[in-house]
């Protein structure tokens, strides 16, 4: 049990007290957070300077009117886009928005073209296809001559509530399924990932004291059981370390970003595919399922998943490490 202990402490002590382990677990969750800093402020990104837009609509989708808004400046011109672009220097614009006829009143998909020499911002891209987006829905309404009030009857929203089929049972919300699903996938991830890198720890430390023949002096002191077992145990408590402090880590810092930067952090989830969707979400309901949710979460019994996740993991990581050292001693000179 002595050497066991020493193996133990060795092989912990050995690791985190490398410059290497430092680093990597304090570099790690400034990386994310510079991460987050960094796309947070490039979709929360807003110019400053005015841009004239000129606008030309040849199948009158628009009906010559368009919000100004965000510095940006919208006027419809009367010439065509050939001339527009071969004069385009002449003219006081900053870019050209050319909005093609609608030809067929049943598509679905609908291009629209924006001729200028840079590149434009995100936001502006986002606002430019809510507002032909809303306004080619209106022109689709005028021209199949449909009651805007029943088409607003059309959009019915469905809440599915399970019940308990007995007295006494259980009772689930909506949320119930997606939020189970999710923490077992997270679980899952985790556990994949924590078994595999550090039962390659594992691997390497046997491959280290084997081609540098340190193995040999030891064995003649420990048994093989004992060796094996303290290193697994020694690389897990590692692990378990690097992972406590990024847990403490990565949300503080994340926090921080957003408090120093001041990043909202719904421009995640407006500029990424599916985001205007559900950006459109109206508040007011958003609000209501982020409380459900964390009603759910509350609800949850944590001593019916946190024991079998602790235990699948600790045994995963065993087998996993057992077998990474057993390819480990394989590997010779």
């Amino acid at each position: 049990m002595h050497n066991l202990l020493l193996i133990i402490r060795r092989e912990y002590l050995s690791r985190v007290k490398k410059r290497s382990f430092i680093l990597a677990t304090l570099i790690t969750p400034f990386a994310f957070a510079l991460f987050f800093a960094v796309i947070g402020l490039i979709f929360s990104y807003e110019s400053d300077d005015k841009r004239r837009i000129a606008v030309v609509d040849e199948g009158d989708v628009l009906h010559g009117v368009i919000k100004d808004e965000k510095q940006l400046y919208f006027k419809f011109v009367d010439a065509s886009l050939d001339s527009l672009r071969a004069n385009f220097d002449d003219e006081a614009f900053d870019g050209i928005l050319f909005i093609p006829p609608i030809r067929d009143i049943m598509q679905k998909r609908h291009t629209i073209y924006y001729y200028t020499d840079g590149q434009p911002a995100p936001d502006f891209e986002l606002l430019i296809r809510q507002r032909i987006s809303e306004a080619i829905r209106n022109y689709k309404i005028e021209e199949l001559q449909l009651d805007r009030k029943e088409l607003a009857a059309l959009d019915t929203r469905v809440d599915f509530e399970p019940e308990p089929l007995s007295e006494g049972g259980t009772d689930a919300s909506s949320l119930t399924g997606a939020i189970a699903a999710f923490l077992g996938l997270i679980m899952g991830f985790i556990m994949y990932l924590a078994v595999f890198i550090y039962g390659m720890m594992v691997m390497r430390s046997v491959m280290e004291e084997k081609t540098s023949r340190i193995v040999e002096v030891m064995i003649s002191t420990v048994r093989p059981f004992e060796l094996m077992l303290g290193k697994i145990i020694g690389v897990g408590g590692v692990g378990l370390t690097q992972v406590a402090i990024w847990s403490v880590m990565i949300p503080s810092l994340f926090f921080l970003v957003q408090l120093i930067f001041g990043i909202d952090s719904s421009v995640y989830q407006a500029n990424t595919p599916g985001g205007a969707a559900a950006a459109a979400i109206d508040p007011d309901d958003m609000e209501a399922m982020i409380a459900l949710a964390m009603n759910e979460l509350h609800h949850i019994n944590w001593w019916a998943i946190l024991p079998p996740l602790m235990l699948y993991f600790l045994g995963g990581y065993v087998l996993y490490s057992s077998l990474f050292s057993a390819v480990g001693s394989a590997i010779g000179d």
